[in-house]
């Protein structure tokens, strides 16, 4: 299982409409179709109930979209966290330069 693929699934569950989770994810529905196929070859259940005319989760899929908020929400805390502190880090730096010429006469 991917963060990719996750990110997938909560939109198309969101959706409910593959077509407009993969506008929304600015991907091609087939490309989004895969990875959900993908997530549920790899967690071994189907997700989503698919007819012609509709697109529902399952049980499964209903549990997994719960979790994986959480999960996503963790990694955006994460990452955000990280860049804060990357940034805090790249602010209190002073970079002092010199030129060789220069330097040789002292």
């Amino acid at each position: 299982m991917e963060l990719h693929q996750l990110r997938c699934f909560v939109a198309t569950a969101e959706q409910l409409h593959f077509g407009r989770a993969a506008q929304q994810l600015q991907m091609l529905p087939s490309a989004l179709g895969r990875q959900i196929r993908l997530l549920e070859e790899d967690l071994g259940t189907r997700l989503f109930a698919r007819t012609t005319r509709a697109v529902s989760l399952t049980e499964d899929g209903t549990t997994l979209l719960r979790d994986a908020r959480t999960i996503l929400a963790k990694v955006e805390a994460v990452e955000s966290n990280l860049r804060n502190r990357s940034r805090a880090g790249t602010a209190r730096r002073l970079r002092v330069g010199a030129i060789d010429s220069a330097a040789a006469g002292l």
